[in-house]
């Protein structure tokens, strides 16, 4: 059983989690490209608690979502949903709400007044009930600025806020970005990053400053477009190694990577 089915009080539960070698070849992102959901599409649920803020609430939901599957990799599960179109289903929940999913959750992980609930994938048919007559769309939380910077952070997510995303979906595109660049990174990265609790920063900034971070970037985040953006919307770039010129982000290391990856993606 995996350990992080215990509540955690902050970031980092995984402490003795093991990364699974990942060849790049394998993990292709299609992105999706129907409005109606496919019932028998994969789709990875996460609850985020009504409570927090806004920032809080995306910092949360992007670890609940590795987490979760760092928990137990080899599901057949999480097989089927890599090779699908990497979709995600951010729904808002009461406290209470919260409190009785959170034993079907593989991982919790609260951050400040956030509780997000990472889950593993489903088909749109199986979801449970409990979780699918949570509200989807229009999942906003008070916005307070983002935090200060992490020193222990080696990742820097990037937040493109010109698009107005609401909490829900931000959240959503965060996950995205954290899953594809732990699965685009190398054994190295992976091991040391879990090894010292999954330090993460985030962080959102303007459309031209965006822009200029994305032939930095090790992997930009593309839209599919079923909700709030248009498709092939730039959402969030993620960048490691070497964050120095990043607002908020301080620099890490130096030797940057300059392979970055777009990962088109099925989120709601």
């Amino acid at each position: 059983m995996c350990a992080a089915r215990s509540p955690c009080t902050a970031i980092g539960v995984f402490r003795n989690a093991r990364p699974v070698p990942v060849r790049r070849e394998e993990h292709v992102y299609p992105a999706a490209h129907m409005v109606d959901m496919n019932p028998d599409e994969y789709v990875q649920p996460i609850v985020v608690s009504r409570t927090g803020t806004h920032e809080d609430a995306v910092t949360a939901a992007a670890q609940a979502s590795l987490r979760a599957y760092l928990c137990d990799p080899d599901d057949p599960r999480w097989q089927a949903w890599l090779v699908g179109a990497f979709t995600k289903t951010v729904r808002r929940a009461k406290p209470g709400q919260v409190a009785a999913l959170r034993a079907q959750a593989t991982v919790a992980v609260q951050q400040g007044q956030t509780v997000a609930l990472g889950f593993p994938p489903c088909t749109y048919a199986e979801l449970a009930p409990s979780i699918a007559r949570l509200q989807v769309s229009g999942t906003e939380l008070e916005r307070v600025g983002w935090g200060g910077n992490d020193r222990m952070a080696r990742l820097c997510l990037v937040v493109n806020e010109s698009l107005g995303m609401s909490t829900g979906k931000t959240a959503a595109q965060a996950a995205h970005a954290l899953f594809a660049w732990y699965l685009e990174a190398d054994h190295v990265q992976r091991f040391w990053w879990v090894q010292v609790d999954m330090p993460l920063h985030i962080t959102g900034t303007t459309q031209v400053e965006f822009d200029r971070l994305v032939p930095q970037a090790e992997v930009v985040i593309t839209d599919a477009g079923r909700t709030e953006t248009a498709p092939g919307t730039a959402t969030v770039l993620a960048l490691s190694l070497d964050t120095s010129d990043v607002p908020g982000c301080a620099p890490v290391r130096s030797g940057a990577a300059n392979n970055k990856d777009h990962h088109p993606n099925g989120s709601r």
